[in-house]
């Protein structure tokens, strides 16, 4: 993980705003952003490979884990 910047902080404070972001899951995930300041770039992640990286995301989004 690595510091989110300060334009991340702001982006995220502005999709809070929009309808489409309203749902308690989004809030949820936007307001941890914001508490932690961290994020992990999909690039970090692909440094070991798309087939890696694709198995990774399909493994935590079908078993509704965070991504950590």
């Amino acid at each position: 993980m690595i510091k989110a910047t300060d334009r991340d902080l702001k982006r995220a404070q502005e999709l809070l705003k929009y309808p489409w972001f309203q749902s308690d899951r989004w809030k949820k995930e936007l307001e941890l952003f914001l508490r932690s300041k961290k994020k992990v770039e999909i690039e970090a992640l692909s440094t070991h490979g798309l087939k890696f990286l694709h198995d990774y995301l399909i493994d935590k989004i079908h078993g509704n884990k965070i991504i950590d």
